[in-house]
């Protein structure tokens, strides 16, 4: 099958990189060119796309058989920009669509917002509070009214993403010592072979819908970066209120995530 990979940043570029099925190829797009060079060493064809170029981005979707949408802000002012717009450009691109596509969009877990550390699922409520919350929760909205005869659409709604060059103890070294909010908070890690695993599961069995995927086990902020710190030899972080809130995010995809945020 061919392969459309939009922001092939550290999840895209990692999807292409350990795709299990090799008979699959990829289009990565990107919008910086000096990441061309890198891209072309994992991927079949390489694009510098701005998602201003709209008649450019449904040429490239008319030709996948699946796409995978993993785009993230270089700021966090820009959310909307680069969240809903580049929904917004897909949904239009998609509209006279007439042969099928799988469309995989990787969401957050932030869009739960705080249940004051209670369980949370797919069919709990969004209560996502922010402006850029709310960006993201109007994004998952736009793709799954993508979805029709022609399109199938999956919302993967991952956790805090770590893994090779994004070090969860680099997270929690960046916390010693300084005033951090939610002791109590439950947290919900992501690790990078994790996600390329469900994101390849989803495309080989057309999962559709919204999916959580994070790791089992759901430390407090505090277990978990004050072992991590310990491990380091560095101080604690200091906790400030509120020392409660937010949510256990349950799992609802067919893999046996591992827990191993603690054990680095």
């Amino acid at each position: 099958m061919r392969g459309l990979v939009i922001g092939a940043g550290y999840v895209g570029s990692a999807c292409i990189a350990e795709w299990p099925n090799e008979n699959d190829t990829f289009t990565a797009t990107t919008t910086r060119k000096e990441r061309i060079a890198e891209l072309e060493t994992i991927a079949s064809h390489v694009e510098v796309v701005n998602i201003n170029n709209r008649e450019k981005l449904a040429e490239l979707l008319d030709d996948a058989d699946f796409a995978i949408i993993c785009v993230a802000p270089k700021d966090r002012a820009k959310y909307a920009e680069t969240y809903l717009e580049t929904a917004q450009a897909v949904s239009q691109a998609l509209q006279e669509r007439k042969h099928p596509l799988y469309l995989l969009y990787t969401s957050s877990t932030s869009v739960y917002g705080d249940h004051q550390g209670k369980e949370v699922d797919v069919s709990s409520p969004l209560l996502a509070d922010s402006e850029n919350g709310r960006v993201l929760i109007e994004t998952e909205n736009c793709y799954l009214k993508i979805s029709n005869d022609y399109v199938d659409v999956c919302i993967l709604r991952l956790g805090g993403i770590y893994g090779p060059g994004r070090d969860i103890l680099n997270r929690a070294r960046r916390m010693s010592g300084k005033k951090i909010a939610g002791k109590d908070f439950p947290t919900n890690n992501s690790p990078l072979d994790l996600i390329v695993k469900g994101i390849a599961h989803c495309v080989k069995n057309r999962v559709c819908g919204v999916r959580n995927l994070v790791e089992s086990s759901h430390p407090t902020k505090q277990e978990l970066y004050e072992s991590l710190l310990k491990k380091l030899n560095l101080p604690p972080p200091v906790w400030t209120e509120p020392h409660q809130g937010g949510a256990v995010v349950s799992t609802n995809l067919d893999l046996l995530p591992v827990s191993r945020a603690g054990r680095n």
